[in-house]
């Protein structure tokens, strides 16, 4: 049996305030801004009644259509629906071993419209097999969904990543 992690790449800040159940973004341009989403009980979806916040730091760099690019657990703390630990099918399990794989990284780029639901899912890394590359994008794109994004008090577009690892 296999170990499957998904992990977030970014590091929290220090500074906030209590904030709607969206993620408000401050600050004086795309380059510098900050992040405060609220905290939820584990498992629970992010609620107006949050008793705490997180702030998190991030670097948002638009992109060509508007979007902003954002560290993953800005996005994450977010995530309303859908799983984020995707297993892999016992038959992708069996190839891998057989393969000598012991370890399995892919990451993935997602995007998120206005309204909190993923719009794409780009694979920047296979995670060595493509039936659980194709598990993983069509999981992500169709059931995963986030409370809207705020900057500057409007609802944005995002996009952010999320890396899987898999050890055997």
């Amino acid at each position: 049996m296999g170990i499957l992690t998904s992990v977030l790449f970014a590091t929290a800040g220090c500074s906030g305030a209590q904030q709607s159940p969206a993620t408000t973004v401050r600050g004086d341009g795309p380059k510098n801004v900050e992040a405060v989403a609220p905290v939820a009980a584990p498992g629970a979806a992010p609620t107006s009644d949050a008793a705490a916040t997180v702030p998190l730091t991030t670097t948002a760099q638009t992109t060509a259509d508007g979007s902003y690019n954002v560290a993953p657990p800005s996005l994450e703390k977010l995530r309303i629906a859908g799983d984020r630990n995707i297993a892999p099918p016992n038959d992708v399990m069996n190839r891998l071993h057989a393969a000598g794989i012991k370890k399995a990284v892919g990451a993935y780029k997602l995007c998120v419209d206005e309204t909190g639901h993923v719009t794409s899912v780009k694979q920047l890394k296979s995670i060595a097999d493509a039936e659980y590359d194709t598990l993983i994008l069509h999981t992500i794109e169709t059931t995963w969904k986030y409370a809207p994004f705020m900057v500057n008090g409007e609802a944005a577009k995002v996009c952010s990543a999320v890396t899987y690892i898999l050890t055997l």
